[in-house]
């Protein structure tokens, strides 16, 4: 526990591929805003998380709206808005 109060960044070393981030979005109007979501996405990395699965999760008071799955071996392929756009349309339209 001494170790991780001195460096909070073994945690993330000691956890790495072993959790999901999910984000849970409660404004259905930021499905579209690709800009929005890629900093989010960009930023779960730039903190040091190191996920195996990201899920983004739209929902209102009363039910889940739309679930988007992006899994490990699809980070290297997002490095903008529009590659996040990408894997969204595809999910959408399954």
């Amino acid at each position: 526990m001494f170790e991780l109060r001195n460096n909070p960044q073994l945690a993330f070393e000691v956890l790495k591929d072993k959790y999901r981030c999910v984000i849970y979005i409660n404004d259905d109007t930021s499905i579209n805003n690709y800009e929005l979501l890629y900093d989010i996405y960009k930023n779960v990395f730039y903190i040091g998380l190191q996920p195996t699965v990201i899920t983004f999760n739209y929902t209102t008071e009363e039910k889940s709206i739309l679930s988007i799955r992006i899994d490990k071996i699809h980070y290297p392929d997002i490095n903008s808005p529009q590659d996040l756009k990408t894997i969204f349309e595809e999910e959408m339209n399954m």
